[in-house]
């Protein structure tokens, strides 16, 4: 049996660094809403963390749905006698935990130490995207790969990237979430951009530079390692961002349908090459150090001369991700057209399409709500 909770705020916190981080109203509602979204990707018998003011709510909104079925408890009052499986650790998360367990003891014992939440946090940094994709390019010397990076610890550092790409750059804070801590550098003044630089480089956390390709689709590919360090590829998927890059929504297709979408742009090949190549980057990189899921995003990008080119780590996260609850989704709802997950805001009827399933209790309180789109 595991206990799920959904911190949505996980990658404030690792850009925080800290276990104690004054959230927005709006990342607090977010979580308290999307909190039983945890059940969707939880096995029968499996217990989820909710804010107890929807215990009522989820018990009876999910058993009408073919969720897995599962013990909704409070968040203030938690087990301890069971796996924990979070959204992603982080200091947040263990103190929440700690405080609010039924037998502190006994919880204590499935937390992670202060030692091994410093090293996910080091894992997460961006700095590690630099180390995979010259790795990637190392393992697949003859693929059709773009995409630099270059990981910079002073501002000449920065403005030598910059210029290495032509002005043409993405600058990338070293922990960040959705859009949050990105500047782009296409030609225009980069004074504004150069103080967030500074401001960053002064706190000593770096900044990752990435080339800047013309991105055509997102892609990620999911995976989860065990305890041993073996690396179990979960799924691919297919989302959507904002021009900002924030997440917007993920494609609800089998993997079949999903290799045919690939197949238009890429050759088949190339996803299994890159796949098999991240199996072995992974379980090297991560053996021992991390257990759980993760995802690793991509982008398939147009190039000069017109052929498409795949930019195979954009970014790594070390947690859930919504590519994977897609994936798990899919499985669940195999009969739907061609649909979309996708997470709206201001309030319960935020999902206007005649054929929608909502994912999470609708309320007149809801903020924040997960839904199925087809049609």
């Amino acid at each position: 049996m595991t206990l799920h909770y959904y911190n949505f705020s996980h990658d404030i916190q690792l850009a925080a660094g800290s276990s104690v981080v004054n959230l927005s109203s709006n990342v607090r509602a977010l979580e308290h809403d999307l909190q039983p979204l945890a059940c969707w990707l939880a096995h029968t018998g499996d217990q989820v963390v909710v804010s107890s003011d929807l215990l009522d709510d989820c018990d009876s909104f999910y058993a009408g749905t073919c969720a897995p079925r599962v013990k909704f408890v409070p968040h203030h009052s938690l087990p301890s006698s069971c796996d924990i499986l979070p959204w992603g650790w982080d200091e947040g998360i263990v103190a929440r935990l700690q405080r609010d367990a039924v037998d502190k003891k006994a919880m204590a014992i499935h937390l992670p130490d202060k030692s091994m939440l410093n090293t996910i946090r080091q894992l997460s940094s961006r700095s590690q995207v630099s180390m995979c994709l010259d790795a990637l390019r190392q393992l697949l010397p003859e693929a059709p790969l773009c995409g630099q990076s270059v990981f910079c610890m002073s501002m000449e550092e920065v403005l030598q990237a910059i210029s290495r790409f032509n002005g043409r750059a993405v600058l990338k804070a070293p922990w960040s979430s959705s859009g949050r801590g990105i500047r782009f550098l296409l030609g225009q003044d980069e004074s504004a951009a150069m103080l967030w630089v500074d401001r960053l480089l002064r706190r000593k956390e770096g900044v990752e530079v990435q080339e800047y390709c013309v991105k055509r689709n997102d892609w990620a590919m999911e995976f989860f390692v065990d305890t041993s360090g073996h690396v179990s590829f979960t799924g691919m998927s297919l989302f959507f961002t904002s021009p900002l890059s924030a997440y917007s929504g993920n494609v609800l297709a089998s993997q079949e349908v999903l290799q045919g979408k690939w197949e238009e742009e890429l050759p088949l090949s190339l996803l299994y090459d890159v796949r098999r190549a991240w199996e072995i980057l992974l379980s090297h990189w991560l053996k021992g150090k991390y257990t759980g899921p993760l995802g690793v995003d991509m982008m398939t990008c147009s190039a000069m001369d017109g052929s498409v080119m795949l930019h195979p780590c954009v970014e790594i996260n070390l947690r859930h991700t919504m590519g994977q609850l897609a994936v798990r989704l899919s499985d669940l709802f195999p009969a739907l057209p061609e649909a979309r997950l996708l997470i709206r805001s201001s309030g319960a009827v935020s999902c206007e399409q005649l054929n929608w399933i909502p994912l999470t209790p609708l309320l007149p309180s809801t903020r924040f709500s997960a839904c199925i789109v087809w049609g």
